[in-house]
């Protein structure tokens, strides 16, 4: 198995790990990158080496990829709380509309996010293989 996400990456950057196959997840990544405030988020494809051995040493799941998972200073987020962290890292108004987000019960936004997710498929497909970054935005990737 591939090395995991290395804890000097985990030090050094918040980590957004996403399902590489699903274009609604894929596209969210992709949608990301020109607003960040900085560089200092690197996203990781689950079906990757190091995602992979990464949410093995973590334990979740090999093969679903049901949630966002957002690690920050050896913090892990999921779900809902995966994407209010990544919006805390986006220019406005997206950390605004976070904290709104942030401010609607947990269960609620979770089955919210737990729905999505589960239709993700149907709502804008999937790939045979995982996003390949081009040149320009490769160094944003974990691969």
């Amino acid at each position: 198995m591939a090395s995991p996400i290395t804890k000097k990456q985990m030090a050094e950057f918040d980590i957004m790990m996403f399902d590489g196959v699903c274009n609604f997840c894929s596209g969210s990544v992709l949608f990301s990158l020109p607003r960040l405030i900085n560089d200092s988020v690197r996203f990781c494809p689950m079906q990757s080496g190091p995602g992979q051995t990464t949410l093995k040493n973590l334990g979740f799941p090999l093969d679903t990829f049901e949630t966002f998972i957002f690690i920050s200073k050896g913090n892990i987020h999921t779900k809902s709380d995966a994407v209010i962290q990544l919006s805390k890292k986006l220019n406005q108004p997206w950390p605004t509309l976070g904290k709104l987000v942030e401010g609607i019960p947990k269960g609620f936004r979770d089955w919210l996010y737990m729905l999505v997710a589960k239709n993700r498929y149907k709502i804008l497909g999937k790939k045979n293989q995982c996003l390949v970054p081009p040149k320009n935005i490769r160094k944003f990737f974990i691969l």
